[in-house]
């Protein structure tokens, strides 16, 4: 009989060695290693399948708080998801889905965000979201932004022991990012979680300017091993045409041919940094899924009305039901939104819902909430 239940500390060892025998090669750390938010005790609310006792199926489950202005939403993020070859096409996973919906839900986790897009997932609402700039920076850019800033007085270099507290309070600057601590952040870091998938590791470099720190830069570069993969920026942070410079630099520093830059659509200021720079334009990593409307929409108040103090006359969540089907009060006018329409107002910059057209004036004040890019520093 399979058992569905929350794995204990002594288990996640078994779960880290499924995870390693299926996503990892002998050139890459242990999954255990790479993502202790996952397979460490502190915040374990993973969950596994068991049969006769044995771990089967493992999925990763970390909660997270995101910061959207003042808003802080409670969210679930879903990784490491693996079956056993001999146990697969059973109904694991789907099991396990299930439990891990019941289980958020009950923790007052408005939204889940998951690493993957496969129909084990899109089947049970979750779906692909926001728009992510994809920029692929070549050396030439570089040397254009190096030329345009001869002159400048900002020093760039490789970070440093010394620069730990600044680096977090460049962080704890951004408006919409995931929520960390000095430890966690130097954690993972440390990790190199989505740049260990690709066999890179992480450099930081910082930009100062009369001795204060004003932009970071979180690099995933070549390693010691052989890798097909382009570097990729990790994490920018501070003032963006300096980050800008820190990724010219960064170039020279690691002769690179060139490197990757996925950047939200609300980023305005490293759009405008960019403006001329290759890109294309891509949907966030991964997707995601509505748990609880109604906890989203509470989550959100204090964004909402930061951007707009009449926001509650302007837009009110009448009534959620179990399918999350949601009926919306627009300027007086009720609305009745399917699961998809919602997902779209509330995350996609190119929304295309019929029945608000007539309220876009109004709504495109409010909507779309920026969210951070989640194949970052946070990815699982």
């Amino acid at each position: 009989m399979t058992e569905i239940r929350f794995v204990n500390n002594e288990e996640l060892k078994h779960a880290a060695a499924l995870s390693d025998s299926i996503f990892r090669d002998s050139e890459q750390t242990s999954m255990g290693v790479a993502f202790p938010q996952i397979f460490s005790s502190g915040l374990n609310q993973s969950m596994a399948a068991f049969e006769a006792g044995k771990l089967v199926a493992f999925m990763g489950l970390v909660p997270n708080i995101i910061n959207i202005g003042r808003s802080q939403l409670q969210v679930h993020s879903l990784g490491s998801v693996c079956t056993d070859s001999e146990y697969r096409g059973k109904g694991h996973a789907s099991l396990l889905l299930e439990q891990i919906y019941t289980f958020i839900k009950d923790s007052g986790s408005s939204l889940l965000l998951v690493s993957g897009d496969r129909t084990l997932y899109t089947r049970s609402g979750c779906r692909k979201f926001g728009e992510i700039k994809h920029y692929s920076i070549t050396v030439q850019d570089a040397e254009t932004i190096r030329q345009s800033n001869e002159g400048s007085s900002v020093n760039l270099r490789l970070f440093e022991a010394k620069d730990a507290f600044a680096l977090h309070k460049l962080r704890k600057n951004n408006s919409v990012a995931f929520e960390e601590s000095l430890f966690g952040t130097t954690q993972l870091i440390e990790s190199e979680a989505v740049a260990s998938i690709a066999k890179l590791k992480h450099k930081l470099y910082v930009a100062e300017l009369a001795g204060k720190i004003i932009a970071s830069l979180i690099v995933a570069v070549q390693d010691k091993h052989a890798s097909k993969a382009e570097p990729f920026i990790v994490e920018w942070n501070g003032v963006a045409s300096v980050a800008v410079n820190l990724i010219a630099y960064a170039i020279q520093q690691d002769s690179l041919a060139k490197i990757n830059l996925y950047s939200p659509w609300h980023e305005l200021d490293m759009h405008e940094t960019l403006e001329g720079v290759s890109h294309t334009t891509i949907h966030n990593s991964g997707t995601i899924k509505i748990v609880d409307s109604k906890k989203l929409w509470e989550q959100l108040q204090p964004h909402l009305n930061e951007k707009s103090p009449d926001a509650s006359a302007v837009v009110e969540l009448l009534e959620a039901d179990e399918a999350d089907t949601v009926q919306l009060s627009v300027l007086g006018n009720v609305i009745r939104l399917s699961y998809d329409e919602v997902v779209d107002l509330l995350f996609n910059p190119l929304a295309n819902v019929p029945l608000l057209k007539p309220y876009k004036s109004v709504l495109d004040h409010l909507f779309p909430i920026a969210f951070p890019y989640t194949a970052g520093l946070h990815y699982v």
